[in-house]
């Protein structure tokens, strides 16, 4: 079993090239997936991926470089953000 299995992993710059391959990775090894990147289309894209790898996931469009756009989604998702760095 690997240490990811029924974690949840968020992933910065999910939508494509190398953060892509992480949340896709990240889910074959058993975490859940937020997907984050700047686009709604690209972060839906690779979290339709994550689900058919059986895992949830979810989208999310986001500039990381604004803490204030980062709490906003982390608010969405239930949770506000105790530490963000830019």
């Amino acid at each position: 079993m690997s240490q990811l299995t029924n974690q949840i992993a968020v992933v910065t710059g999910a939508g494509r090239g190398i953060g892509r391959a992480i949340a896709l990775k990240f889910a074959a090894e058993g975490a859940d997936v937020v997907c984050v990147s700047r686009t709604a289309e690209n972060s839906e894209k690779v979290a339709n991926e994550v689900r058919a790898l059986g895992r949830k996931a979810w989208a999310h469009a986001v500039d990381v470089a604004d803490a204030n756009s980062v709490n906003a989604a982390a608010i969405r998702r239930g949770r506000g953000v105790s530490v963000a760095r830019s």
